[in-house]
């Protein structure tokens, strides 16, 4: 017999908080990816606890999950580093998206509906009269080739190129300064007419493109930018 009382009780209840290690991971990892936190910056683990009211433990839970996901990476007594980002990291991300998203596209030609072409349409087109900014121009790019990669009817491609997009979101955060933000609309578009008239060539060279002008901006920003001292971001370049 159900205890309906019970029952009443249990849904009125408010979610239970996530672990305060979790929010500080989060808070922290976010920091990371936006380039609030430069590469190269410490980390300190008593700031951290005082910042956000916390004994040590969470704080070093937190750290150990970014460690895990090579974010930061392990300095001198108990500080941390912002993991550098070197060349190696601009065209290795670069390469492997092209390799992903290259696949993705041919599928999509093969697979897509017109369902499909018609939202991807709606994600690629650029709101008119709005100004758009840095992040929100990343995640509208990140919605669009993750509904491409939907098209392609290949799950595991959406999963693998989910993780090449959050690896690369520090590098977005970069580049996009040096994007006009009607010039990704027009790609997205010109990627759109690809598929629709099954241009298999069209399209790959598009989405080769993409990812290798992204990585000359990000470079461009990187030689150019006077972010701090040796060991930030303009000394990780190596």
């Amino acid at each position: 017999m159900v205890d309906r009382a019970s029952t009443r009780a249990a849904a009125g209840r408010k979610p239970a908080a996530p672990p305060l290690w979790s929010h500080i991971y989060e808070e922290t990892r976010r920091r990371i990816l936006t380039c609030a936190l430069l590469p190269g910056s410490l980390v300190s683990e008593n700031g951290l606890a005082a910042e956000f009211g916390s004994s040590p433990t969470p704080v070093r839970d937190a750290l150990g999950r970014l460690r895990q996901e090579g974010l930061v990476t392990r300095g001198e007594g108990r500080g941390y580093r912002v993991a550098p980002l070197t060349l190696a990291d601009v065209r290795e991300l670069a390469e492997l998206r092209f390799m992903i998203e290259s696949g993705i596209v041919r599928l999509a030609i093969q697979r897509a509906t017109p369902a499909d072409t018609q939202r991807l349409r709606e994600l690629g087109r650029a709101p008119e009269g709005e100004a758009i900014s840095g992040p929100e121009l990343i995640q509208r790019n990140r919605i669009f080739h993750l509904a491409l990669a939907r098209a392609s009817r290949n799950a595991r491609a959406e999963v693998a190129l989910t993780r090449v997009l959050d690896d690369s979101e520090r590098l977005f955060h970069i580049g996009i300064r040096a994007l006009p933000s009607d010039e990704m609309a027009q790609m997205h578009l010109s990627l759109i007419d690809a598929i629709d008239h099954r241009e298999v060539e069209t399209a790959v060279t598009i989405c080769e493109h993409e990812a290798f002008d992204t990585s000359k901006r990000v470079l461009q920003q990187l030689l150019h930018e006077p972010w701090g001292t040796e060991g930030q971001l303009v000394g990780a370049v190596t």
